[in-house]
């Protein structure tokens, strides 16, 4: 076979693959691409290739009918699900985690009530079985455009359906059935012994050695290790290839101390890979190494002849095969990626090799977090070398001195992870982190294309082609001449994001935020992440957000203001506009502190806001909903009325001492509740749309009948968050459209 078949074969299938199954259409091209080169090659057209096509739609048949979603009846049944305790997380009451329904794998979770099943689950260590009743849903799709997709994470996975078990019952233990079932069930059950085995070791060693020697990661991991993922770092905290080539190495000494044979010390490594990524909970981005690994093997058996990077071609062949969605998850792209760069540099110096490496994720993590800091280049120099060397040897050594109990030792390695930890945290906050928005494929492929090109003979007097087109994404969102109002999905909230072309103003209206009640364990728990303001954040970011010159608070009631402290850490404030008299709430000093931005009281009339005219409130209060601040703006095209939770009263003294113009956008005041909008309000206004941000089944039952009715009789048209998902309006000179998250569609009649 001609060098380089199944590197082009390899790359062919996975454009095929990602547009087939994930119907990423644009895929196609490269595709069209391949097959020219491949004829320009001359590379064998017989019978050899027609088996190997007619393999390829075999396996894409098989695999779309593994994925496809069958229809579910809806009705609350009783279900028993095997479940492992390896994948399950516990997490106060709430129990979360993959299992088995018929052989078909959900995501599920549960309410453990008693705190004796509570203990007995997070003791459990072999598999058992749960009954309880509830509904197999499809799980839902994001309801903001650059929010985690939950759904599309389980469907790389192979997991299709989410269950809410009610009246969970644990009922026996679950004996293995066959030898598969019974050597998965040992690898888990070790697995699990030693991850909480590793939960009493002290922090550093503990977060450390979880992830990187287990494939174990806590939840709140990332938060609490700073740096690794705004340094570009996140590629060396997963398990991954340097794991594997020990575990590989270490293997094949073993075997020949103990005098195994060549052959047979080969064929055990295949199996003793397949227990590490079965020991690894299936890692998704750990099946790059594991195949690369065993076709070394082969290789060094003398079954095959092939080069490093067609080795590098069949894995992607097979991890495709293996694991359908391993190319749609950030893991797996990476590891695909650096292992490619590997091979290009293979020859180059240590220090060229980790710049090219560096450059070759920029496109991956921009197009996943929207943002990159240009030191991850030094701290991939640094770092990669140190952690290696370094980092990865203390590990070891202070877990070895914990099984022995050598106390000194222990401490003395944790306090070099500690040490380590506090540099990458304090990369944090070091200025010059950019954020480039969402890119286009197209842009992101540009990048990658002349990253390549550096590595074509190492030229790197091209360089600075990508750093000035690197510096261009960053400026991107500057350039944009499109204007945007997007009414976020914050669930039972608000928040809504105002961008002028060219980024003139860039203003929020409320920030949203969740309101909870406090529980028992509260006290005796750590603060944990605010994740709704985490997906305010990104998706700020993701329209290219960096700076918010205003933040207007219509009033003070949580589920408005909520998520201000968590959002202001990350996206810089420069204003924040409240109803007059609400500066003085104690709750809202204590929020604002340590960010540096300017409040400013208004009423009425007040010519501080830059995109809204102020019409509401006429005197200082103290920002409950009936002195909530009102405001009318011209948005491009459009006229557009905002009134947060102010009252039916409030609404008709606004007629009675403003010369109100007709508006086209009325935002429902108070989430659709029938305490405002009144239709005299409506009347006056004369709005074509209405716009409502309400939670998905909220226990107030917003947006009201009598609502409704009013938006009905006005002859509106209608947009839900509830119904919508994240709804945007656009504009461009008088030019307008609208988009819906979760359907595309456009204005929705109630």
């Amino acid at each position: 076979m001609k060098n380089g078949f199944w590197l082009l074969l390899g790359l062919f299938f996975a454009c095929l693959h990602s547009a087939l199954l994930w119907q990423q259409w644009w895929c196609f091209l490269p595709c069209s691409w391949f097959v020219w080169v491949y004829w320009l090659q001359g590379f064998p057209r017989d019978w050899r290739l027609i088996c190997i096509l007619a393999s390829f739609i075999l396996v894409f048949l098989f695999q779309f009918q593994k994925l496809q979603v069958a229809p579910v009846n809806g009705q609350q049944i009783n279900y028993q699900l095997e479940v492992h305790p390896d994948d399950l997380k516990v997490n106060g009451e709430m129990l979360s985690g993959q299992a088995q329904i018929n052989d078909e794998k959900i995501y599920f979770n549960c309410i453990l009530k008693d705190e004796q099943t509570i203990e007995k689950v997070k003791q459990a260590q072999t598999r058992f079985v749960i009954n309880g009743q509830g509904i197999l849903k499809i799980p839902e799709p994001k309801r903001n455009r650059f929010s985690f997709d939950f759904g599309h994470f389980l469907k790389t996975r192979g997991i299709k359906y989410t269950l809410f078990l009610e009246n969970p019952k644990i009922l026996n233990i679950h004996a293995p059935t066959d030898l598969k079932e019974t050597i998965i069930s040992a690898v888990k059950t070790f697995h699990l012994f030693l991850v909480r085995w590793f939960e009493q070791l002290p922090v550093g060693l503990r977060d450390y050695g979880e992830t990187l020697l287990l494939g174990y990661t806590r939840a709140d991991f990332y938060q609490d290790n700073l740096g690794i993922q705004k340094m570009g770092l996140v590629h060396l905290f997963s398990i991954s290839g340097f794991q594997v080539t020990i575990f590989y190495k270490l293997w094949r000494k073993f075997g020949r101390w103990i005098g195994l044979t060549r052959e047979i010390n080969l064929i055990s490594l295949q199996a003793g890979l397949l227990l590490l990524w079965i020991f690894a909970g299936g890692v998704i981005s750990l099946i790059r190494p594991i195949l690369l690994a065993g076709f070394n093997t082969w290789r060094e058996a003398g079954w095959i002849k092939l080069s490093a990077s067609e080795l590098w071609g069949l894995s992607l062949i097979f991890g495709l095969l293996i694991e359908p969605g391993v190319l749609q998850t950030l893991g797996g792209q990476l590891s695909y990626l650096l292992a490619f760069g590997l091979i290009l540099l293979d020859q180059q110096p240590a220090w060229q090799a980790s710049l090219g490496l560096g450059l070759l994720i920029v496109p991956v993590l921009i197009w996943h977090t929207y943002e990159w800091h240009p030191l991850a280049l030094g701290m991939n120099l640094i770092a990669v070398p140190f952690f290696t060397w370094v980092i990865l040897p203390v590990i070891l050594i202070g877990v070895a001195c914990s099984i022995f109990r050598i106390t000194f030792f222990v401490e003395f390695c944790n306090q070099i992870i500690i040490w380590f930890r506090a540099i990458l945290g304090s990369m944090e906050n070091i200025p010059g982190n950019l954020t480039f928005g969402a890119i286009s494929i197209g842009f992101g492929t540009i990048l990658l294309f002349l990253v390549l090109r550096l590595f074509e003979r190492t030229n790197w007097a091209r360089l600075h082609w990508v750093i000035g087109f690197i510096i261009f994404l960053a400026i991107a969102p500057n350039l944009n001449p499109t204007g945007r109002v997007v009414f976020l999905d914050v669930g039972q909230g608000d928040a809504t994001l105002f961008i002028q072309p060219f980024k003139r103003a860039v203003v929020m209206l409320d920030v949203g935020g969740k309101v909870t009640f406090p529980s028992k364990e509260d006290n005796k728990a750590p603060r944990k992440q605010n994740r709704l303001a985490q997906e305010v954040v990104r998706n700020l970011k993701g329209f290219g957000v960096t700076k918010l010159d205003q933040v207007i608070l219509t009033h003070k009631d949580f589920d408005h203001i909520g998520n201000l402290r968590d959002v202001g850490q990350e996206i810089k404030m420069q204003q924040i506009i409240v109803p007059a008299g609400m500066e003085q709430n104690q709750m809202y000093q204590s929020m604002i502190r340590g960010l540096g931005a300017q409040t400013i009281p208004v009423t009425a009339g007040s010519q501080s806001c830059s995109v809204l005219s102020i019409v509401h409130p006429f005197e200082s209060g103290t920002g409950e909903n009936e002195d909530s601040i009102a405001g009318v703006g011209k948005l491009g095209p459009l006229k557009m009325m905002f009134t947060g939770d102010l009252d039916q009263a409030g609404e008709l003294k606004i007629l009675q001492n403003v010369q109100v113009p007709k508006v086209d956008v009325l935002k429902f005041g108070h989430h659709g509740s029938k305490t405002s909008t009144a239709p005299e309000f409506v009347a006056a206004l004369e709005p074509r749309i209405g716009v409502v941000s309400a939670g998905v089944d909220n226990r107030y039952h917003h947006p009201n009948k009598e609502t409704i009715i009013t938006a009905k009789n006005a002859k509106m048209g209608v947009f839900s968050t509830q119904k919508n998902g994240m709804v945007e309006y656009k504009w461009l000179g008088n030019k307008f459209w609208w988009r819906t998250q979760m359907d595309g569609s456009d204005i929705t009649d109630n």
